[in-house]
């Protein structure tokens, strides 16, 4: 028997050392008093006494992930059978949890797996058996998997060893011999402009093979050689040297198909087995090139002016001519971003997707610089970027220029029926975007809508928008999925025919189609050719990306009708891009007049002085000032509208100027002998002031767990932190969201963040420092990764199961022969139970002491 509390029976000399110096007390007198004195310090005392239990709690953990996919569906239903007939007859139980990108507990009526089966994260599934276990029982865990985690175990062993819950594992498949495989890219996580740097490949495969490896550098081929495995595994090294600063993706790959293995004699050759892997046969990552203070220049002029101007304050400016060539780390590295009059659709998606996130929590500057090309004119308006800017985009029906008569020509083949993310079809987005282009027509236009599949279903026809907007929006919203493809001819042609007779003045055509679907283009260049002739105008929405079956055709159709042509492959920015079209086509923003301009004096809160202003601006985008941002110039027609606006965005800073500062209608501006220190002035505000002393971003990745480690000056930062904590702000690019994540203290001065990623993803992050940020990224979790077969993640499988007192079980028949639990059940109870009849005995014998005293005193 042990104690809790022993220390408590020193209550006993005490109690008696009171009985004898008080008699009044009569404990002397009364052993039974003594006894239930006794009791109760023994009961307080936290009695307890050892007890064996051979009744066990066996959680079944079974790898549903893909690589593990095809053992499982054959063998896990006989794995449980076997289990459940050797279960011991006693109080034991059997748990089956199914695991891989999620752990649930297993429901033989449910059917399917619910994760997606793109991870193996054995530790979370770990972690699902310790928040059910009960400590009371002794349990024991046994793991059926390939052994290769997507996750590191960490320290879940030692969680597992606390508890005393040993982890046995069942190997369910053997890595085939004739798998190659690239398991890694090892490449620094920054380096300077111009340093030159190795990549270095980890490749496993058959043993004596020779095997092809192609390198690209942002999917172009940099370089071919052919390794040799000897034992089965080798490092391939590259050097490389990058002369302009960014984010650039290397992709390996190892070409299995022309792979060869020696003979014995090491003389002669001979063909392999066909890999039965290919989804580990090749790997990315990104690495980022450093330089000074740069500026990415974004531009159709060629010779933009803006160029030698920014070059004289010190900073790298990358010229950007083409901006189809800009990617998810073209802002990697760059202080501040200038779009100098390019369009909306001349930006990929991808890269537009990133500016929000660069600007808020990276804490980039933002400049947007005005033209026929640029804001509203430019497709701005309810995209991406939209909210960025100081200033508004809306357009009000007092400042329209030209009516306009539009045909929205919709796709409705069998593949909009398909559901996105976010639960909606495409044909619903598509509908929602028809709905957003006729709610932006004024009350002057008309519209006309078609639905396509091999027929044209016209909708509703031409109608003047005025009285009837709210009705044209109700049907446009009904269209539905239909069969088969679009036949785009048909969809143009009755379109046109509808639009040919309308007598405003300006016709215009939206097509939206799938860029793998769009069939039977028929005589598309006789009818572009017929309403070009006519002065009207077509413009196409693509569902998909450039290199898509039919993208060329869409493209050919918007540039012979004189249009815009936009893909994404995203269907839930749909509706924004039939807003941008819509506002570019039907709303006139560009005022091509010289119109006076006039100082406000808010210039001074971003500069140290003011300076002549220009008096005139040729021409300028008409907009309106956002709440909470400040202008600096406005314009002194009848709108007052601001030529120079500035704001905050998150950490980052945003500039607009709304008149052009290069190419047509520039002459005033560039004449103006302030120029180029306004230049200057505004491009060093966005700058802002870089990062802070005293402290460093580590991130690292390892499998698909991405750890954070923030270092800092702890005597210089800890009452910083202590009034405004760090920050960690993680964005998706893949599904544009953001989360904030939590920090570990590992130690003073040192701030620890580890966050898994799902397969594939693609992240950028930052870390706010109060009113300043340290960005990194783009960071790449391989799309692949469930197929590396990682011998370390094998070697950490078997670390655990020894650290927890578990082994190999390769005879689920002894599974269940676990040794007894030695354990301890308290018995305070007991001693409390005793002292009822006890307590009754002395009250009773009290009572008949009382009377018996009555009866002597008569």
């Amino acid at each position: 028997m042990t104690f809790a509390y022993p220390f408590l029976f020193i209550l006993l000399p005490i109690l008696l050392l009171a009985a004898w110096r008080m008699p009044r007390m009569q404990l002397l007198r009364s052993p039974l008093r003594l006894l239930i004195s006794a009791l109760l310090i023994t009961a307080a005392a936290g009695p307890s006494c050892k007890t064996t239990s051979s009744d066990l709690d066996l959680w079944m953990l079974v790898d549903q992930s893909h690589s593990n996919k095809t053992q499982v569906d054959q063998n896990a239903n006989e794995w449980e059978r076997i289990l459940r007939l050797e279960k011991p007859a006693s109080g034991s139980r059997l748990h089956r949890i199914d695991y891989a990108d999620i752990a649930v507990s297993h429901q033989s009526e449910s059917g399917d797996f619910p994760g997606s089966g793109a991870e193996t994260r054995t530790a979370l599934a770990l972690r699902h058996v310790l928040a059910q276990v009960s400590p009371k029982r002794q349990n024991r865990v046994l793991v059926f998997t390939d052994g290769y985690s997507t996750e590191p175990l960490g320290d879940i062993g030692d969680a597992l060893s606390e508890l005393s819950i040993p982890v046995d594992y069942r190997l369910t498949r053997v890595a085939s011999e004739w798998d190659f495989r690239i398991n890694k890219i090892e490449t620094p996580q920054k380096v300077s402009l111009g340093e030159s740097f190795l990549l270095k490949v980890k490749v496993h495969g058959p043993a004596q093979s020779e095997v092809p490896i192609s390198i690209y550098r942002d999917g172009e081929l940099l370089t071919e050689k052919t390794v040799t495995l000897p034992e089965g595994e080798a490092v391939a090294i590259f050097a490389d040297r990058i002369v302009k600063p960014g984010a650039f993706s290397y992709r390996a790959e190892v070409n299995a198909k022309e792979a060869k293995q020696r003979a014995i004699d090491g003389k002669s050759r001979h063909s392999l087995p066909a890999d039965p892997v290919l989804a580990n046969n090749r790997h990315t990552a990104w690495l980022e090139v450093t330089s000074g203070p740069r500026v990415l220049l974004v531009t159709r002029y060629t010779d933009d002016p803006l160029l030698q101007i920014l070059r004289r304050i010190g900073t790298d400016v990358e010229l950007v001519s083409n901006p189809l060539s800009l990617n998810e780390g073209s802002l990697t590295g760059v202080q501040t971003l200038i779009m100098n009059n390019v369009p909306a659709h001349e930006l990929p998606a991808t890269f537009l997707r990133t500016v929000p996130f660069f600007v808020e929590n990276q804490g980039g500057g933002f400049l947007m610089i005005g033209g026929k090309r640029s804001f509203g004119a430019g497709g701005f308006h309810e995209s991406q970027i939209d909210s960025l800017l100081p200033v508004t985009m809306e357009l009000k029906s007092e400042h329209r220029k030209l009516a306009v008569a539009m045909a929205i020509v919709l796709d409705r083949s069998g593949s909009m029926s398909a559901i996105g993310p976010d639960g909606r079809s495409k044909m619903e987005l598509a509908n929602e975007g028809s709905a957003r282009a006729i709610s932006l027509l004024g009350s002057m236009d008309a519209a006309t809508l078609f639905a396509v599949d091999s027929k044209a279903h016209r909708v509703f026809p031409l109608t003047n928008v005025g009285v009837n907007g709210a009705g044209l929006i109700e049907r446009a919203r009904s269209v539905e999925a239909g069969g088969g493809g679009i036949f785009v001819y048909e969809g143009l042609s009755k379109a046109w025919a509808e639009l040919e007779s309308s007598e405003l003045g300006k016709r215009h055509i939206i097509l939206f189609s799938d860029a793998n679907d769009s069939e039977q283009p028929g005589a598309y260049k006789t009818l572009l050719r017929k309403m070009q002739s006519a002065d009207a105008t077509i413009s196409v929405i693509g569902l998909g990306e450039r290199s898509d079956a039919d993208a060329k055709l869409l493209e050919e159709i918007a540039k012979l009708g004189g249009g815009r042509c936009f893909f994404s492959n995203q269907a839930s920015e749909i509706p924004n891009l039939f807003a941008q079209e819509t506002t570019t086509i039907a709303r006139s923003t560009f005022v091509d007049e010289a119109t006076q301009a006039q100082s406000t004096g808010r210039w001074l809160e971003l500069a140290r002085n003011d300076f002549s202003w220009l008096t005139q601006v040729d021409g300028y985008n008409l907009s309106y000032l956002r709440e909470g941002d400040e202008a600096a110039l406005i314009s002194q027609d009848e709108y007052a509208a601001p030529l120079v606006a500035f704001g905050r965005r998150g950490v980052g800073r945003t500039a607009a100027v709304s008149f052009p500062l290069g190419g047509a209608f520039s002459e005033s501006a560039r004449s103006w002998s302030g120029y180029g220190d306004f230049v200057q002035t505004l491009s060093r505000w966005l700058l802002g002031e870089g990062v802070p002393s005293g402290i460093a971003l580590r991130p690292e990745l390892d499998g698909q767990t991405l750890t954070t480690h923030l270092f800092f000056n702890s005597e210089e930062w800890n009452q910083t932190f202590a009034l405004d904590p760090p920050v960690l702000v993680l964005e998706d690019l893949n599904n544009q969201s953001t989360q904030d994540v939590a920090w570990e203290r590992e130690s003073p001065g040192h701030y620890r963040a580890a966050i898994p990623l799902p397969s594939g993803t693609l992240v950028r992050g930052a870390v706010r420092v109060g009113d300043r940020a340290l960005p990194f990224g783009p960071i790449h979790v391989a799309s692949n990764v469930e197929y590396q077969n990682s011998p370390e993640a094998l070697s950490e499988m078997q670390a655990l199961s020894r650290l927890t007192g578990g082994e190999e079980r390769s005879n689920l028949a002894r599974a269940w022969k676990a040794p007894p639990v030695q354990g301890e059940r308290t018995i305070a109870h007991w001693f409390a139970l005793a002292l009822v009849p006890l307590l009754l005995l002395d009250a009773w014998l009290s009572r008949i002491s009382w009377q018996f005293e009555d009866l002597l005193s008569k």
